[in-house]
C-alpha cells in the first residue's frame, strides 16, 4: 500500500504491470509538464539539477551541454550528480555515474531516499573530485565514454552541505 500527499492510499500490488508502467510514464510526462525533470530518463537526476539550480539561483545548462549542469550568478559551473538510495547499508547504491571530463568548477552530489526527500549532499570543487577519483574503464564506463576520453568514477561517503528548503521539494 503506497501512501500519497493527503493520506490517499493506492494498492499499487493489485495494479497490473502494464498499467504501472503506463501510470510512470504519465507521471514522468506531468512532472515534465511542470517543470520540475526536463526529460522522459529516471527523474533523480532531472530533479536534483532543479533543486540545485533553485538553491544557487543559478541557470539551468542546455541539455546538449555534456560537462555541467548548472551556472551560478557568480559564473561557477556545476555538475550534478544523483542517486536514490533505498539501502544505505548498500555500498554500491551510493555509486554515481561516471566524470566524463573535468570541465566544470565544482559539483553537488545529491543522494535521495526513496521518497526523494534529500537524505545527503555535498558541494565539492573539482581538485577535490580530481584527487579522490580512479580512472574507471570497466564496460559499462567504457560504454558511456568516447574513446579518446578518460572516465573517472566518484566514490560517495559522509554528510554533504548542501540541502534544498522545503519550499524547493513541494510542489
Amino acid at each position: 500500500m503506497s501512501k500519497l500527499g493527503d493520506g490517499v492510499r493506492i494498492d499499487l500490488g493489485e495494479v497490473r504491470v502494464g498499467d504501472l508502467l503506463a501510470l510512470s510514464r504519465a507521471i514522468l510526462a506531468e512532472l515534465r509538464r511542470r517543470g520540475v525533470i526536463r526529460s522522459g530518463n529516471a527523474p533523480a537526476g532531472d530533479y536534483a539539477e532543479l533543486l540545485v539550480q533553485r538553491a544557487t539561483t543559478g541557470e539551468l545548462a542546455p541539455n546538449s551541454q555534456k560537462s555541467w549542469d548548472v551556472v551560478t550568478g557568480d559564473g561557477e559551473r556545476l555538475q550534478v550528480k544523483a542517486r536514490v538510495v533505498t539501502d544505505p547499508r548498500v555500498r554500491g547504491e551510493r555509486q554515481l555515474s561516471v566524470f566524463r571530463s573535468w570541465d566544470f568548477d565544482g559539483a553537488v552530489i545529491v543522494l535521495f531516499d526513496d521518497e526523494f526527500r534529500v537524505w545527503r549532499a555535498a558541494r565539492l570543487p573539482v581538485e577535490t573530485l580530481q584527487a579522490a577519483a580512479r580512472a574507471s574503464f570497466s564496460t559499462s564506463a567504457a560504454t558511456a565514454c568516447s574513446l579518446r576520453m578518460n572516465c573517472w568514477t566518484p566514490a560517495t561517503t559522509g554528510r554533504g552541505a548542501f540541502a534544498p528548503s522545503s519550499s524547493d521539494t513541494g510542489s
